[in-house]
């Protein structure tokens, strides 16, 4: 959708935010001044910029509790209602590159949502990403309503990225954001896979993928074979539904299982198969340029790289994963249930191609 559209039975408060994009960025700023009043230090020792507002110590409670969440930020139709912060005041330059960031979170959360649009797969609830230095998570609250956090992590031993921990830190954030909805008085989304993942246990479940007791064989394209026989480890009709590895921008393999009857229950309307391969393979092309934006934010505050971003929207995700300089892969699940255990292969698969 493009801005400016207003789709049927949308709630009230889309004028505002149409003239909140409307406006030039210093018409934005004076807003955001008016938006934010004050900044004081609570009794847990979180840093709070902005207006008195009953959320504000839902979201202390969790800052507090989680060293490793630094800077949490509220939007509402591009302007701020809050932070939250347990930086050290005299970093005041790492302090503003991580609020271009949480900015930069809420306008893409808008930008992506439209990019992706074409899948027929519901709006875009949550990005998470991960650098070198750190990890950045933005989900949506409401209609107009967006939470950015960021958290500054230590690589590890081998000087990989934090994964691991930014995942159980995205799990604290997919929480916080359900406890405001409830706030709201609305029902919980499943951010990555989050409450799924909690119903079923951690114990990976056996995955059959027959159908009335055959094979279903996956498809496969490839000009690295050696790539190829890796991602179909990987490929399954429960998960990781579709990987496609690209080098120097070029695709060299790509695995999917998009024709399986299990997958027949995603399709939307008249959408075929073929289109949601046609729609994925132009959408993996061009994932660099429309994760520009977000990437030249993030590298200030938690680089130097980015390695992987996941984009949850509600039937599914669509992950990134660099693996060097010049290769990348790109993942899809279409199964909200199974986020958490698609977003966890793509990392084991970008392990294993990189051995």
């Amino acid at each position: 959708m493009t801005p400016g559209q207003i789709s049927p039975g949308e709630p009230e408060g889309r004028e505002e935010r149409d003239m909140v994009e409307d406006l030039p960025d210093t018409g934005r700023r004076v807003l955001a001044r008016q938006r934010v009043e004050t900044a004081r230090r609570l009794a847990n020792g979180v840093h709070v910029t902005g207006a008195d507002d009953d959320a504000i110590e839902l979201v202390s409670a969790v800052v507090a509790s989680t060293p490793e969440l630094h800077y949490v930020s509220q939007f509402t139709y591009a302007a701020p209602d809050y932070t939250l912060n347990t930086l050290p005041e005299a970093d005041r330059v790492r302090e503003a590159s991580i609020a271009r960031l949480s900015r930069s979170l809420a306008d893409n959360m808008v930008r992506l949502d439209d990019e992706l649009s074409g899948a027929r797969t519901g709006r875009l609830i949550r990005i998470f990403l991960v650098a070198d230095g750190g990890a950045a998570y933005c989900t949506e609250v409401s209609a107009g309503r967006h939470l950015s956090a960021v958290s500054l992590l230590e690589p590890g031993p081998d000087g990989s990225p934090p994964f691991d921990t930014a995942r159980r830190v995205d799990g604290v954030t997919a929480g916080l954001t359900n406890q405001l909805r409830r706030h709201l008085g609305q029902r919980p989304l499943d951010y990555g896979g989050w409450l799924a993942r909690a119903e079923a246990g951690d114990a990976p479940a056996a995955v059959d993928c027959s159908a009335g007791g055959e094979p279903v064989p996956p498809r496969v394209e490839a000009r690295d074979s050696r790539v190829a026989e890796v991602c179909l480890a990987h490929v399954d009709c429960r998960r990781l539904h579709y990987v496609a590895v690209y080098r120097q921008g070029e695709e060299i393999a790509s695995v999917d299982v998009m024709h399986h009857p299990e997958l027949a229950r995603f399709l939307y309307g008249d959408q075929t198969v073929d289109d949601r391969r046609r729609f994925y393979a132009h959408f993996g092309v061009r994932i660099g340029r429309y994760l520009n934006d977000l990437t030249l934010s993030a590298e200030p505050a938690i680089g130097p790289s980015v390695r992987h971003v996941a984009l949850d929207v509600e039937r599914g995700a669509v992950f990134f994963h660099r693996l060097d300089p010049s290769t990348y892969l790109v993942g899809v699940s279409l199964d909200q249930d199974e986020i958490a255990s698609a977003e966890q292969q793509i990392a084991e698969l970008a392990r294993d191609l990189g051995t």
